[in-house]
């Protein structure tokens, strides 16, 4: 028998980048379980944000983003 196949939402930090961050690294850690996923919103609206998602075994990412039809300088990233 497989089990429960139903993903769980769990809770990831967003990330809000202004200028004062410029020049500095700031590292959240997340560890998921079985089954588990989460959204992490970036907001890049006020200054240019780098995310890095590293040392994964697995890792699925799509976004979504408030406004348009094309990504664009100013506008708000949501990746989940």
């Amino acid at each position: 028998m497989m089990g429960d196949c139903t993903p769980r939402k769990t809770t990831c930090h967003p990330f809000l980048s202004q200028p004062i961050m410029a020049g500095n690294w700031y590292n959240y850690t997340e560890t998921l379980g079985s089954n588990e996923y989460c959204e992490i919103n970036i907001d890049a609206s006020q200054f240019v944000g780098r995310v890095v998602v590293d040392d994964a075994m697995t890792v699925g990412a799509t976004y979504s983003y408030n406004g348009g039809t094309d990504l664009e300088i100013g506008k708000v990233l949501d990746v989940n």
